[in-house]
C-alpha cells in the first residue's frame, strides 16, 4: 500500500514539537514550520540546526499555531494526557478550520494509528503538535524527559514505517 510521506510540520516548541522534528530528521523527512518572532520556545533560542523552521511575525505562539495548523492538510496530536492549553487551542482551532486532527496518546499502540492516520488522510503537509515540555509528565521534569523520549521513539518508527509504505 503506497502511503504518501508527507512534510512534516511543527512549531519548534519543546517537547513533542522538537521531539516530532527530530524524528522526522532521522527518518530522513522533510521538515519545517512557523516558529514564534524571536526563534524561541520555552527554553530559550531555538538551536540553529533547526534551520529549516521559518520565522513568524510575532511573539505570540497562538500566531505560530494558527499559521502551522493553516499550511498543514491535517492535524496529528500526541500526547501523553497532560493538560496543554496550546495543545487545546491547536485541536481546536484544526477542527474550527475542517482540518482532520487525530489525537493520540503516547502508548505501545502509537506507531500503528499515526501510521493508519497518514495512510487513511493522505495529507501532503502534517502538523505534529503537542504538549510542551514543561507540561509533559504533569511539570515533574524526570517524567517530562521520559516521555519526550518515548514521544520522539515513537514518531521515528512511524515516520519509519510511512517512509518504507511510500
Amino acid at each position: 500500500m503506497d502511503v504518501p510521506l508527507p512534510l512534516i510540520v511543527t512549531g519548534g516548541q519543546t517537547g513533542i514539537d522538537l521531539a516530532a522534528t527530530d524524528a522526522a530528521i532521522a527518518a530522513k523527512i522533510d521538515w519545517s514550520g512557523i516558529v514564534p518572532r524571536g526563534r524561541v520556545n520555552e527554553a530559550g533560542r531555538i538551536p540553529d540546526r533547526y534551520a529549516a523552521f521559518q520565522e513568524g511575525p510575532s511573539h505570540d505562539p497562538i500566531v505560530r499555531t494558527r499559521a502551522n495548523v493553516d499550511r498543514s492538510d491535517a492535524v496529528l496530536v500526541l500526547t501523553d494526557g497532560s493538560a496543554s492549553p496550546g495543545t487545546d487551542a491547536a485541536v481546536q482551532y484544526a477542527r474550527d478550520t475542517a482540518k482532520p486532527v487525530c489525537v493520540i496518546t503516547i502508548d505501545r499502540d502509537a506507531v500503528s494509528r499515526i501510521v493508519e492516520f497518514v495512510a487513511m488522510e493522505g495529507p501532503e503537509i502534517l502538523n505534529v503538535a503537542g504538549p510542551r515540555f514543561s507540561e509533559l509528565g504533569d511539570g515533574d521534569p524526570i517524567v517530562a524527559d521520559t516521555v519526550t523520549k518515548s514521544a520522539q521513539e515513537v514518531l521515528t518508527d512511524a515516520f519509519l514505517e510511512l517512509r518504507a509504505r511510500s
